[in-house]
């Protein structure tokens, strides 16, 4: 299953989504490097991987972007493709 996966900022005070960049596809293993040292299995780490502020200025150099990190509080969120929905065959479909 591909994975893609991203830099997010939330906003202390309210919580919200203040900033999101994807990471690139070839920037993927150099982030993982950083933010699981252990090599910790993915689905291990759950959905959003915490980082401080300095980590996510290092992933900014690693993505090309400038991160701001003044009031926010990051993570790298891990997603998966959205699933298709299954369907239901008849055995008369096999036949």
């Amino acid at each position: 299953m591909d994975l893609s996966f991203a830099l997010v900022g939330f906003d202390r005070e309210t919580e919200e989504l203040a900033v999101g960049y994807p990471v690139p596809k070839a920037a993927v293993g150099d982030v993982l490097k950083m933010v699981n040292p252990d090599r910790k299995p993915i689905h291990d780490l759950g959905d959003d991987i915490p980082v401080t502020p300095a980590m996510a200025k290092k992933i900014g150099v690693l993505i090309h972007r400038r991160i701001p990190t003044e009031g926010l509080e990051f993570f790298v969120e891990v997603s998966g493709p959205p699933r298709a929905p299954l369907t239901h065959r008849s055995r008369a479909d096999h036949a």
